[in-house]
């Protein structure tokens, strides 16, 4: 039996390694401080759902919200209109076999060692258009 994991993130995995300045301010950086930590909790997580994946010889297929999106809100509220453009954007890009990025069963112990370092996890993911990282943005003093 193959088995295969889908995981979908409500969020950007290409909002990683993003720069923009902060104000300084305590509520400012709290805030920031609390996304970055999210980010690191999310990445964290989709390691081990692929180590898991890898060692039980399982597909697993990643979808996120990708940059193409511009109407990603980033606050909390919910809005129908918005969630709606939303779903209809996942949707064509599912019609269309744009919505996962697939990594095949791992056929043997050397190629798990191999898929398994974090490095080339990470490598292989920005390697998709989507997950590349922006070119980071410094403001001019």
């Amino acid at each position: 039996m193959h088995g295969e994991i889908y995981v979908l993130y409500n969020g950007r995995i290409a909002a990683r390694g993003t720069y923009e300045p902060v104000q300084p301010r305590a509520l400012s950086i709290m805030e920031v401080f609390v996304q970055s930590l999210m980010r690191k909790n999310v990445t964290g997580s989709l390691y081990r759902i692929w180590v898991r994946a890898l060692i039980h010889k399982m597909d697993i297929h990643v979808t996120d919200i990708p940059p193409e999106y511009k109407d990603l809100q980033s606050d909390m509220e919910f809005n129908a209109d918005d969630m709606k453009r939303l779903y209809e954007f996942g949707y064509n890009r599912s019609v269309n076999g744009q919505a996962w990025w697939t990594q095949p069963a791992v056929e043997n112990y050397q190629e798990l060692i191999e898929k398994i370092n974090p490095s080339n996890v990470i490598e292989g993911m920005e390697a998709r258009p989507e997950f590349r990282r922006r070119e980071m943005s410094r403001p001019t003093e």
